[in-house]
Formats: structure tokens, C-alpha cells, sequence
């Protein structure tokens, strides 16, 4: 569990985050909320947010278990489709804020970095940069997300 823990901090996801997907990964049997919030020992505050999280990224589904009424979840193995649901629920959603971020830095500062000389010019062409990074994300993400997904 340690491994996944550590790896969505990589990702930038909360630690409980890798945690719950580590447990339900570890687990031969599928687990309900309960089963986890007592085995991690987190709040059901973490769980639940954690829980919804890996529920937006398709790591984790609901399976029905035969000896509860509660519902139970097991992990998503396929290495594909955890890439393609990371990339849809936390790198587009980040893409949409950085592109509106950039817009908006250019229309407040972009004078007055015209106005600066040369450094003024190297930045502006920087900024230019990163939109055309950010436009050709943009353009590939959903090709990337159905080939994967």
C-alpha cells in the first residue's frame, strides 16, 4: 500500500487517495466503505472524498457482494484505462484552469511586458510558448483518452 500511497503524491493526489486504491489492490475480495474507513483507520471524511476521487478517475467500481446489502468496491487493473481516467479527471480539468490562467495573465500584464525591452519580448514569447503547449494538449488529450480508454 506504501507504494500507491507515494505514488499519488507523485500524481499530486491526496495520500489517502493511494492508500484506499492500495487496500482495495491488496484485498483478494471486494471491500465496502466501512471495511476501509477501519482498515486504513482514516475519517469517513477522508474515505469518502478519497472514494469519490477514484470513483471520477475509473480506479475503483462497485461490485455486488453476495453476504451484504452494503455496496462494495474493487480496484481497476488495467493499466490503460487508470492512465486514460487519471488523464480525464485531473490533468484535463488542470489543462482547462492553466489555459484560462495564461489568457488572463497575458491580457493584465502583456503591456507592460511590451513595454520592458528585450526581457519584456523573451517572456511574451515564452507566454506564446506555453499557449501553444496548452492548445496542442488540448488537441490530443481526447485522442490519447480513447485510444487508452
Amino acid at each position: 500500500m506504501g507504494l500507491f500511497s507515494e505514488l499519488a503524491q507523485v500524481l499530486g493526489v491526496p495520500r489517502s487517495v493511494g492508500q484506499i486504491y492500495g487496500l482495495l489492490f491488496a484485498s483478494p475480495d471486494p471491500l465496502s466503505f466501512t471495511d476501509i474507513t477501519h482498515r486504513l483507520n482514516l475519517s469517513r471524511g477522508s474515505v469518502s472524498q478519497g472514494m469519490r476521487a477514484l470513483r471520477e478517475m475509473g480506479a475503483i467500481r462497485p461490485v455486488e457482494a453476495s453476504d451484504s446489502r452494503r455496496e462494495h468496491f474493487a480496484p481497476e487493473t488495467e493499466l490503460r484505462k487508470l492512465i486514460a481516467g487519471f488523464l480525464r479527471g485531473s490533468f484535463e480539468p488542470q489543462l482547462r484552469r492553466g489555459t484560462g490562467q495564461l489568457m488572463d495573465f497575458k491580457a493584465r500584464h502583456g503591456t507592460k511586458l511590451e513595454a520592458e525591452g528585450e526581457a519584456g519580448r523573451v517572456l511574451l514569447f515564452r507566454l506564446a510558448k506555453l499557449q501553444l503547449w496548452h492548445r496542442k494538449a488540448a488537441a490530443a488529450l481526447p485522442f490519447i483518452t480513447k485510444i487508452l480508454g
